[in-house]
């Protein structure tokens, strides 16, 4: 009896630092993809860390495939990859913008994350 069964890991790591009116914020994004299929059943699991530091608190927020799903259709995209990340942090400090460039099936698209601090709280939007 044959069977047809594929599983595939793959972690990427991305890092940017930069000085914002004196403040030192470092970003990092380790984005986690993994495939498989058995037979004609086939899924894929898409998630990233993030961990943010130069605010008053040390930042860290998982975003998984359902929060990209909620800004952008994932139906009929077969890869998703992320390009780039950057970041913008509003004075106050209480409001961090994260925008990923992804790679679709070859097409590119930009996605924006907030992250607000509500009672020493980050929400993502």
């Amino acid at each position: 009896m044959l069977t047809s069964c594929m599983f595939s890991t793959k972690k990427e790591m991305r890092t940017k630092v930069k000085t914002v009116n004196g403040i030192n914020y470092s970003f990092t994004n380790i984005a986690d993809y993994e495939k498989f299929k058995f037979f004609i059943i086939q899924g894929e699991q898409f998630k990233n860390q993030i961990d943010f530091s130069g605010l008053e608190k040390y930042l860290h927020k998982e975003i998984i495939k359902s929060d990209f799903e909620k800004k952008i259709d994932l139906a009929n995209v077969s890869s998703i990859q992320v390009d780039s990340v950057s970041f913008e942090v509003r004075l106050e400090k209480n409001k961090v913008d994260l925008i990923y460039y992804l790679n679709l099936d070859n097409n590119t698209k930009s996605v924006i994350f907030t992250l607000l601090n509500v009672n020493d709280k980050w929400i993502l939007n």
